[in-house]
This record gives C-alpha cells, structure tokens and sequence, in this order.
C-alpha cells in the first residue's frame, strides 16, 4: 500500500464560513496513469447559519447539493420507492470504457440519509478495477447510533465515528520549558484509522482494548506533530503528553498522508463523561481500502 497525502483539499474555513471536511476518496486509473480525487465538504455560513454540501473534484467536476432542492428529490425518491438518486457530474460505463463515477444521495423515510461516492476506474488492459466507494451520513449522530452502523458487517466493510476540530489543550511531558498550547484534534472510534486505509509510521494503530475501561488513554498524532513537537523523535512511541491535564500515551505518529498539526483520541480518552450522548460524524465504506491504492 503506498499511501500519499492527500491530492485534495476541502477549502479552509475563514472568517464568514465553516468549512467541515465530510470524507475524501481517491482511486489510480491505470489508463489514465494518474488519480481521481474527491473530498466532500459542509461549508456553512457563519452569519445565517445556512449550509450547502459540496463535493470538489480533480479530474471532473464536482457537485453542489443544496439542501432545500435535496429534500424535494428525497421525497420524490421515498415517494417511489428509490434508496437513492444520483446528483450532479456522473460518468456511465460506455462499449470500450467501464469508468463510474456517481455522487448518491442516499434517502431514509423521505429524506437526506447519507452522501456516496463510487468511483470505478480501469486496469492497464482497460478492464474494470474493484469499485471503491465512500459513504458519509450528512448529519451528526450519537454513538449509539453509530454502533448500530458498525455492527452491521453484512452491508459494510467497515464503519468508523469521529468528532472533528476539537481543542485540546496539550503540552509535552519531559520537554525543556514545556508549556500547553491549543491544539485541534479528533475524538475518533478505535476502527478510524482502519476504515481510512492508513498505516502509521511507526508503532500501532488504535485497537478495540484501547477502549477498554480501565486501561491507560492513548493517542495517535500527525506527522507534522510528531516533527515539529516531538522534533521527529525516533522514540516517539510511548512518550507521553498532556492533553487536558490527562497524561496521554503517543501509540503511533501517523504517516505523511496526515499534514495537520492534530492528535486522534479514542473516544474514551476524552475527558468529558458525556461524551457519548453528543453528536458523532459518522463514515461507513463499502471497501477497507479507502485513501490509498495499492
């Protein structure tokens, strides 16, 4: 597996709208000798509060879904019977060319359940390569909720839950004139890096024990972290940090693919106890191999 950073980026948030990054999706045409690449984004203006999902492309173009004309399709969808309906830029396979591409909005009862991103791209003899696919529920849903999702096996190769852009205040245990600094992290479900398709550097990658009760709390950083913070310590593994005044082992400093200055906590590592009553961000794939190729 031959992970890279990503080729895309959802735009940066800034001071008259919120941009949340919903999942990103690549896959190498061989063909083509070069990647498509998608990230889905929520950019919500700060003023109003309204929102648009959008979904930004290299290759081809992408999609806007506003969310008035998105709830009419929905309910045109529920009214027929139809788990979803394809919106904006798609690619259907042709005599001579198997390629996909489809956004899906996806319908539960009437309404928005979940944005998918299948993409089917080709082998060196112009075959078809295994479809990769992405799917991101829109709204943010409690733990419960997303346990459910992830014991379903039979539809999903895997389900993960994060809490994005959350701060943390962190600081360096042993470190010469330490002082905390706020840091933005993720509170993650132990599966996150595992349903990504990523590999760490170094060490491990969370596991089911680590959210285990009892056991001590631990965290994964960024590469950039891990070379601006801990000056690339090669011994990385195992230092300890402060995060929120709770000593927090460091498991893994994650692979270059992850640039942002950020930690991942297991989500019980976080040190509020109502943790698993707030709202969770859900991302569920069809295929284990997402953000990568091989």
């Amino acid at each position: 597996m031959n992970i890279q950073q990503p080729l895309i980026e959802a735009p940066a948030s800034d001071n008259y709208r919120a941009v949340q990054t919903l999942g990103y999706l690549d896959a190498y045409d061989a063909v083509l000798n070069d990647d498509y690449a998608f990230v889905a984004f929520k950019e919500t203006e700060k003023s109003s509060g309204s929102y648009e999902i959008k979904i930004k492309s290299r290759h081809t173009a992408g999609a806007v879904f506003d969310p008035a004309m998105i709830r009419a399709k929905c309910r045109e969808a529920g009214a027929h019977n139809q788990p979803y309906f394809t919106w904006g830029y798609s690619c259907e396979p042709s005599a001579g060319d198997p390629r996909r591409i489809e956004f899906r909005v996806h319908q539960r009862n009437g309404a928005p359940d979940a944005l998918e991103i299948v993409v089917v791209t080709r082998k060196a003899d112009g075959s078809a390569q295994d479809p990769k696919s992405l799917v991101a529920i829109e709204s943010p849903v409690s733990y419960p909720y997303f346990e459910h999702f992830r014991d379903q096996r039979q539809l999903f190769a895997g389900a993960t839950a994060y809490m994005a852009m959350v701060p943390f205040s962190v600081a360096l245990e042993g470190a010469v004139n330490a002082k905390s600094e706020r840091i933005f992290g993720h509170l993650v479900s132990t599966e996150y890096f595992q349903v990504l398709g990523v590999k760490p550097a170094r060490g491990r990658m969370l596991s089911p024990e680590d959210d285990k009760p009892g056991g001590p709390p631990v965290a994964v950083v960024s590469d950039r972290f891990w070379r601006t913070r801990m000056e690339a310590d090669p011994r990385a593994v195992g230092r300890t940090v402060k995060i929120n005044s709770q000593t927090v082992t460091c498991v893994s400093p994650m692979s270059a693919v992850f640039t942002s200055t950020r930690t991942w906590l297991t989500e019980r590592c976080s040190c509020s106890s109502a943790c698993r009553s707030c709202n969770w961000s859900v991302t569920r794939c069809r295929r284990t191999h997402w953000r990568s190729r091989s």
